[in-house]
């Protein structure tokens, strides 16, 4: 099914003819390559939180919460081992 889809993308990115030719035939090659590649990562990224903190806190890897003055190498909110 998914090779179809993309089959069909570039069909209709081509102009509706298979013969591409020089830069139009490497970018569409490199699009239907990349792509995908591309929306795995970044909705892998997305729904497994790996989104860097924008004040730079250091936040465990179980929960999220923020890693500062600890006195223990323990996180305080749901005890994972550091």
């Amino acid at each position: 099914m998914t090779a179809l889809v993309w089959a069909l993308l570039l069909l209709v990115a081509a102009g509706g003819s298979v013969n591409l030719t020089g830069l139009r035939a490497v970018v569409m090659s490199l699009l239907v390559i990349a792509a995908p590649g591309l929306v795995v990562c970044i909705y892998l990224m997305r729904r497994h939180g790996f989104r860097p903190d924008p004040a730079g806190h250091t936040r465990c890897g179980g929960c999220g919460h923020i890693l500062r003055g600890l006195s223990e190498p323990r996180c305080p909110e749901c005890g994972r081992r550091l």
